[in-house]
């Protein structure tokens, strides 16, 4: 599953994506493309802030941040 990250200098146009198992695991597998702050980082694992509520901690080995890829709207002419 991916979830878009927002107000981050670091990742602009960035989504985290994570292991479906675990997001269904830690009850978030619902949140689908939901807006995600990035909010701390240890070695391991990011904190993150859902916009809509809550926060995890999510483990790096079962996470990856990935740059959003934008498609032009001139490519559907």
């Amino acid at each position: 599953m991916k979830l878009s990250i927002i107000q981050s200098e670091e990742y602009p146009r960035h989504e985290l994506k994570v292991h479906t198992w675990f997001a269904e695991k830690n009850g978030f597998a619902h949140l689908q493309k939901s807006e995600i702050m990035l909010i701390d980082e240890t070695e391991k694992a990011y904190r993150i802030a859902f916009m809509k509520g809550g926060e995890s901690w999510i483990p790096k080995s079962l996470c990856k941040i990935i740059k959003r890829e934008e498609t032009s709207l001139g490519m559907f002419e």
